[in-house]
């Protein structure tokens, strides 16, 4: 928690309290605030009352799902630690009385906390994701955890379209299928839909991909910055701003010629990275 206001201090965008103090700016987090170290309870926390403070100044907060905010949200703990476990029953379920099982008790409270359409956490989620849980597109610029490609708009059209009688058709424009993905994703979050099948975990998908970031670093293949480059060309925007791979000796950095910019810098106290912000000037 203390790093994620350290960098939002040097960013401006709050003040010495932690309170709200970037005006009309907007914040975005490309993910991953969950399963980093003890706090990450707290973080969404924090992130989710920033929101109500920057909206009052008409500003906003807005968080795309990461890899590990979805599995939190399938009920996935693995990666959770211990005392982020008890944080989250402490905070959702304060009338436990204490057993020796506590620590089992912990872990279901958590997996509730996440459970979509009924957890805290769950709504939190939502709430910070608002009509674009899977990818942000803001300005000339498309937020995304792993990574955006052409194809992986089309993965799950056609079961959508069975599903959902005004749903676009498998060969809508690139523009109407982000949107149908993040309504997938919006209705999961709140417990009104499946989870979308761009979301599973496999190398395309957005939340899980790492054509872009992955070595730290390091370039892209030509091939791999093409596929980039004609995401951003079909839904008409200039640059990718990506997480999920940190940047740990490199920081911030792009590539793919200033298409892509790799912003996961491992800040958290798991990491140890270099404490920095990506600011995009209209």
């Amino acid at each position: 928690l203390a790093a994620m206001q350290s960098c939002l201090r040097v960013a401006g965008l709050v003040d010495a309290s932690n309170a709200w103090a970037g005006g009309d700016a907007r914040l975005v987090s490309c993910g991953d605030v969950l399963d980093r170290g003890d706090e990450d309870w707290e973080c969404l926390e924090y992130l989710h009352g920033l929101r109500a403070d920057a909206r009052l100044a008409r500003g906003d907060v807005h968080l795309v799902l990461g890899n590990h905010e979805v599995l939190n949200v399938l009920g996935d703990v693995r990666f959770v630690s211990r005392a982020a476990c008890f944080a989250a029953a402490a905070a959702c379920e304060p009338d436990r009385v204490k057993t020796s099982r506590d620590l089992e008790w912990a872990i279901k409270a958590r997996e509730r906390a996440f459970a979509p359409g009924g957890g805290r956490g769950a709504a939190m989620l939502a709430d910070l994701c608002g009509d674009a849980p899977v990818a942000l597109p803001l300005g000339d610029a498309l937020f995304v955890h792993g990574g955006l490609s052409t194809t992986a708009l089309y993965v799950g059209a056609a079961a959508r379209r069975k599903r959902l009688a005004d749903a676009p058709r498998a060969d809508a424009e690139p523009p109407e299928l982000l949107d149908a993905l993040n309504a997938d994703a919006k209705a999961w979050l709140r417990g009104d839909g499946p989870l979308p099948a761009a979301l599973t975990a496999n190398a395309g998908s957005p939340v899980w991909s790492r054509a872009y970031s992955h070595p730290a670093g390091a370039e892209p293949s030509a091939a791999r910055c093409g596929d980039a480059t004609k995401a951003l060309d079909a839904l008409g925007l200039r640059k990718m701003v990506v997480g999920h791979t940190p940047q740990i000796n490199s920081g911030i950095n792009d590539c793919c010629g200033g298409r892509v910019y790799r912003i996961d810098t491992g800040l958290s106290r798991s990491y140890g990275g270099p404490r920095q912000c990506l600011e995009l000037t209209e």
